[in-house]
């Protein structure tokens, strides 16, 4: 059986991404009524749009700006 892509990459990623968020959510960092699943599509995507679509490039302070605006509605 072959192992996917989503398997070996992009699924342990994701499955530590929201453990995270559910872990702040858990200390009261977060909000305990958002969805972390949805919550790491937001970010990701963002980033992947940047790089599919290459009019703005993906840059450090664009992911920085990215997790801060996000985290402030989080909160």
């Amino acid at each position: 059986m072959e192992v996917t892509d989503r398997e070996r990459y992009s699924g342990p990623r994701r499955a530590l991404a929201v453990e995270t968020l559910t872990r702040a959510m858990a200390r009261g960092q977060l909000r305990a009524d958002i969805d972390p699943e949805s919550v790491v599509d937001q970010l990701w995507g963002a980033c992947y749009h940047r790089l599919l679509i290459a009019d703005l490039p993906l840059t450090e302070d664009f992911a920085r700006t990215l997790v801060d605006n996000l985290v402030r509605g989080l909160r």
